[in-house]
């Protein structure tokens, strides 16, 4: 469940290297509020650590400060940081999206903000994020460091703050004795934040849907269900808590792979005559966090918004629809979009489905 730049970054770079990532000890100066591993992850060549604050959640945050490390990178840090911007133009739906300045060229410190006017958003879920990074070079890997921040205002009230912070981070076999007790410290076994050790909790589940063919992510303690509908095909529903979030999963199987264009129309059309108190408030295209794209459309049904999203491939449509209540609409916003943008179909798993 990474933030989106640090996805992009992952599938742009395909590393390898042994099981332990990064030899040496990281340190950097941090701010005085409490912050929590809201996200980590190492696999071969890789690590991820992704920090918010102690309020936030991975995917829900206001300010994100995220630490990755690649193992057995053969261009130094120069060359990284080259490569970075290159491969991040390429994400993006225009370079003119891109604000990425170099701020001290000794130091490999930049900012890389992702910018979109409303006529340049290609669909609802691109949003503006703000990021200040440096790269540093260890003995067998690149770390790449950075404070984001969604809203310009915050990051502007906090950018110069985070360049001296990035400034005076450092990678060492120890860190030194003034410093110890103090800031972040990430050692290969080890991330401590002022003194005292971090320990990840995950309070997500990742759901992986082998038969069906898509995966999404969840708070842990919402509660799921799966359903065969005889019209609606195979169904997962879940839910809040305190239930003002509804939603389920619908699989229909397509004739054909030309029938997967119309399907999404069709099924928003389907669901408009079937609830014919229904009034479209929005519509538009979608894309998740790893860039499949997608249809969506808003309805309103008396007390009731409901955001119907739809992502199709080969001859399956998957339909997210996600419910609340008008009132409340405003105020779950951000959690329901976030759902949207961590929902995946995966392809992989169809084929394997098939060939079985």
């Amino acid at each position: 469940m990474l933030g989106s730049l640090s996805k992009s970054i992952s599938f742009i770079f395909l590393l390898w290297g042994a099981c332990l990532v990064g030899a040496e000890t990281l340190f950097c100066p941090f701010d005085i509020r409490e912050w929590k591993i809201g996200f980590e992850d190492q696999s071969e060549g890789e690590k991820i650590i992704e920090l918010v604050l102690k309020d936030d959640t991975i995917i829900n945050w206001k300010e994100l400060f995220t630490v990755q490390i690649f193992d057995h990178v053969s261009m130094d840090g120069n060359g990284f940081l080259k490569a970075l911007e290159e491969a991040t133009k390429k994400e993006l739906p225009s370079p003119k999206n891109l604000r990425f300045n170099v701020l001290d060229a000794e130091k490999n410190i930049f900012e890389s903000s992702f910018l979109f006017s409303q006529e340049a958003k290609e669909n609802e879920l691109d949003n503006d994020e703000f990021n200040i990074g440096r790269i540093l070079k260890g003995k067998t890997a690149i770390y790449y460091i950075r404070y984001s921040a969604k809203e310009q205002n915050l990051f502007n009230e906090n950018k110069n703050n985070w360049v001296q912070r990035l400034k005076e981070a450092y990678l060492s076999d120890q860190v030194k004795d003034t410093q110890m007790g103090k800031g972040l410290i990430i050692t290969p076994s080890k991330i401590l934040m002022d003194g005292k050790e971090l320990v990840f909790q995950d309070d997500y589940q990742f759901i992986e849907e082998e038969k069906m063919g898509y995966a999404m992510t969840l708070p842990k303690d919402w509660k799921i269900e799966h359903k065969k509908h005889e019209k609606e095909g195979e169904i997962l529903t879940f839910a809040s808590p305190d239930k003002t979030i509804h939603g389920k999963v619908i699989l229909q199987h397509l004739k054909d792979a030309q029938a997967a264009n119309s399907a999404p129309k069709s099924f928003f059309e389907g669901h408009q005559k079937k609830h014919a108190q229904s009034k479209i408030v929005k519509e538009g295209k979608v894309k998740n966090i790893v860039g499949q794209e997608g249809d969506y459309t808003i309805f309103e049904e008396g007390s009731k918004k409901m955001w119907m999203s739809c992502f199709s491939t080969g001859k399956r449509l998957f339909c997210l629809e996600i419910s609340t209540t008008t009132a409340l609409f405003n105020q779950n916003k951000n959690q329901i979009e976030d759902l949207i943008v961590n929902f995946e179909v995966q392809p992989q798993l169809i084929e394997q489905e098939i060939k079985r």
